[in-house]
């Protein structure tokens, strides 16, 4: 006798040791997407063997019966966990979340507590007592109506996530991905069959639930996707949640220009206000954009790609958008839709404009400094003309006095003669001065040209000090010569 209750419950120990460490394991996944939920799975499974198990290793029916209530609670914890995963894996995020906690949940949270209050109605089970010892002590037990619509519940959320994985991963992947996926089928199927054939009437043993035994092929399969194709590192990635992470807004449109897909980057630049996306599916797109006439125009009309720039107007100021159209064609080369990406480039075009209206500026400063090198020059001409003849003319002048010149109109003539060297001095320092300034004035051009060829600013303050050093020199020398 004994050995019959080791070659039954050993395996549920086993089954619940892997199951226990593989959720062990997955914690150091927590960062990734669908660890968690994977490692409740575990637990789940764990807990479920080890009800099962108490329930065969009892003998008193009070106990066995406490047991086969309390291992629904893994029943209901594989259920949801599992299609929680699913969720995730696919990215599904629509119901990863408490939505579809409670929308896969409610129905098992009725049926467990059905079965916890079964003993007042039973609608659950209609009977459950011991029954024959044969090979061991098990339940036998008489299903009730709430059981079988809470198992084609059950059946129904598990075709529902395996659809799910093969929809979005079996026809879409190659190598790892695939054999990850595979492991998975593997894994959810085994037990599912166990139990299809353990509530059929072909079950030699129909008091054994073959289900918890088939948890070891689940166990090995997860563990085998998990550490030799990184299950959880080889995620299939959905496009809508890339789409729903994109900066630029993005609308997909069908054949009859109708929304199939909005990303809320695209809600934020149109200014609309909702709590979902989803909210604008099937919609026609004049209503979306109907602050863009232009580009509703274009939609009606060719099917090619389209580049354009468009503006709008908010509190904020102008605001500007590029806008690229590509078509969307089926395997039969026939128009299935529209791709509309629409990136804010107001800062740029900002930036573009602030750019002309200093390179503006600069061509203005620039034309004032040719004004003023004009003005340089007539100065120059104007010292030549002016002052050199006069002052060689002074020279010949004060050279013929001094011949004949007593002492004391001598000393009148030195002095004179000091005073126009001293001006000859000051008109060639200033010649030299302006030529230098010119020969500087070129050098700092071609070091300090900017992108669009006009001058820095730093070398146009430079230039406009110089400038005014010079006309106070030359307006010194015109005040000395009155003088002299």
């Amino acid at each position: 006798m004994l050995w019959n209750y080791i070659l039954f419950i050993a395996p549920l120990i086993i089954v619940t040791v892997i199951a226990m460490w593989l959720a062990h394991k997955l914690l150091a996944y927590r960062p990734q997407a669908g660890a968690t939920s994977l490692a409740l799975f575990m637990v789940s499974l764990a807990f479920w063997s080890v009800a099962y198990g108490l329930e065969l290793g009892n003998a008193a029916p009070a106990i066995k019966i406490f047991w086969y209530k309390a291992k629904y609670l893994g029943v209901v914890a594989v259920l949801i966990s599992a299609a929680y995963f699913v969720f995730q894996y696919v990215g599904y995020y629509r119901w990863a979340n408490w939505r579809g906690l409670f929308a896969v949940g409610s129905v098992p949270a009725v049926a467990l507590a059905a079965l916890w209050t079964n003993s007042f109605h039973h609608l659950f089970l209609r009977n459950i007592a011991v029954g024959a010892q044969s090979p061991i002590s098990m339940l036998h037990v008489e299903y009730g109506l709430l059981f079988w619509i809470f198992t084609a519940y059950y059946y129904a959320i598990f075709a529902l996530s395996m659809t799910l994985l093969v929809r979005r991963c079996w026809t879409k992947c190659s190598g790892q991905l695939c054999r990850n996926v595979l492991a998975l089928l593997v894994g959810a199927s085994a037990p599912w069959l166990a139990n299809i054939f353990t509530l059929s009437p072909w079950n030699p043993m129909p008091d054994l639930d073959l289900t918890p035994f088939m948890f070891m092929v689940t166990g090995t399969a997860i563990a085998w996707a998990l550490f030799r194709h990184q299950l959880l590192y080889m995620m299939p990635v959905q496009h809508g949640a890339i789409i729903r992470s994109m900066k630029d807004g993005v609308i997909v449109l069908n054949a009859q220009n109708q929304i199939v897909e909005m990303n809320p980057a695209a809600q934020r630049i149109l200014h609309m206000q909702t709590t979902a996306s989803d909210d604008f599916v099937g919609q026609p797109i004049d209503q979306v954009l109907a602050i863009w006439p232009t580009l509703l125009t274009y939609l009606r009309g060719l099917a090619k790609e389209y580049n354009t720039v468009l503006t709008s107007d908010d509190s904020a100021g102008r605001r500007y958008f590029d806008v690229h159209i590509t078509p969307i064609y089926s395997q039969r080369d026939q128009l299935a839709g529209r791709l509309l990406v629409i990136h804010e480039s107001t800062e740029r075009e900002r930036t573009a404009e602030a750019l002309r209206q200093r390179k503006q500026q600069l061509r203005s400063m620039v034309e004032q400094m040719r004004y003023a090198d004009h003005e340089k020059t007539q100065i120059m001409t104007m010292l030549q003309t002016e002052l050199d003849m006069p002052l060689l003319h002074m020279r010949e002048s004060l050279m013929q006095l001094e011949n004949g010149a007593s002492q004391l109109e001598k000393e009148y003539v030195i002095r004179i003669k000091q005073e126009v060297e001293a001006l000859d001095n000051l008109v060639r320092n200033l010649r030299e001065s302006m030529a230098k300034t010119a020969r500087e004035k070129s050098a700092a051009s071609s070091v300090h040209t900017n992108g669009h060829g006009s001058s820095s600013p730093a070398f146009l303050e430079a230039e406009a000090k110089l400038s005014t050093a010079q006309l106070t020199s030359i307006s010194g020398a015109h005040r000395f010569s009155p003088a002299s």
